[in-house]
């Protein structure tokens, strides 16, 4: 989304957006801030982890 659209603008994006079963903007950005899209790859110790649980 663009930071040159006007609030009006931006509200009525964050509805449709809700509307067709997406997060609205301002979920979007709250996950962003909670760390829901935070890269999560594999560690040695998770694999380590993982490992111990399916012996």
């Amino acid at each position: 989304m663009s930071k040159d659209w006007t609030p009006v603008e931006l509200e009525a994006a964050s509805q449709i957006m809700k509307a067709s079963g997406n997060m609205s903007y301002e979920e979007f950005c709250e996950a962003l801030d909670n760390g829901y899209f935070a890269n999560v790859g594999k560690s040695a110790d998770r694999e380590e982890a993982c490992a111990e649980e399916q012996s």
